[in-house]
């Protein structure tokens, strides 16, 4: 538990000095706003942008309402791990895909919420100009954190479907061991109660008991009586001829 608590912080602190310091180089070589830099042509550039919004221009000068909501997103994030841990879940199949995607988007967040805070707006410069070569559209301009926070969100929802919704699922059938118990006795077939079986079974099954019944009642006649049935069926048979 300690050694994962360690690898924990060791990568959201390499997650998020990566995104301050990709920041704080790109403004050094980009001082001001709209300066651009090709990396790779039609593909990649780097264009210093002050975003005072969130992704693709949203709540764009509302610095104090964003503050909050990535405070109070982070914290929520944060506490749901510390609570998937304590639970011991993250010991299960897909518990670390969980731990990296999580803290990726944690670091994310964070690293957008230190510029916030520092300087009323996030310094972006990461400009994928290949979207525009390919689509004719402009992308928006991003930074490392928004990478950690995309990458983050693809793995915990690969850890969502393929991992989380099968823990779920296994948790179920554990907690009612009878359910798959039922789910095969409802193929035996009970002569007893011939209302709960399909219909073309329910129908032999009336037949069989319905000939038992006649057997039984032929059984239950004594010597005598069968020998005066006789005899009264030979006086009829004499009559007739």
């Amino acid at each position: 538990m300690v050694a994962l608590i360690i690898f924990e912080v060791l990568l959201f602190g390499i997650l998020l000095t990566a995104d301050l310091v990709s920041k704080h180089f790109a403004v050094l070589a980009l001082p001001h706003e709209g300066d651009s830099m090709t990396v790779i042509d039609k593909v990649l550039s780097f264009t210093y942008s002050k975003n005072d919004g969130a992704g693709f221009g949203l709540f764009s000068g509302k610095q104090t309402f964003l503050i909050i909501i990535t405070a109070i997103a982070m914290a929520a994030l944060l506490a749901f791990l510390i609570y998937m841990q304590v639970k011991k879940e993250t010991k299960k199949k897909g518990g670390m895909l969980f731990i990296v995607s999580t803290i990726m988007i944690i670091a994310g967040g964070v690293g957008n919420l230190v510029d916030r805070i520092a300087f009323g707006y996030v310094r972006d410069f990461i400009e994928y100009t290949v979207i525009e070569t390919l689509f004719k559209k402009p992308f928006p301009i991003c930074n490392v954190a928004d990478v950690w926070c995309t990458i983050g969100v693809i793995l915990l929802i690969v850890y969502i479907i393929f991992f989380f919704g099968k823990t779920l699922k296994d948790a179920k059938n554990k907690e009612n061991p009878q359910t798959e118990i039922a789910s095969e006795g409802e193929e035996s077939v009970n002569l007893k109660n011939p209302d709960a079986l399909p219909s073309s079974e329910s129908s032999v099954a009336v037949e069989e008991n319905l000939s038992f019944a006649n057997t039984d009642e032929v059984n239950f006649k004594t010597p005598e009586e069968s020998e005066t049935i006789e005899k009264s069926t030979e006086e009829i048979n004499k009559v007739n001829e």
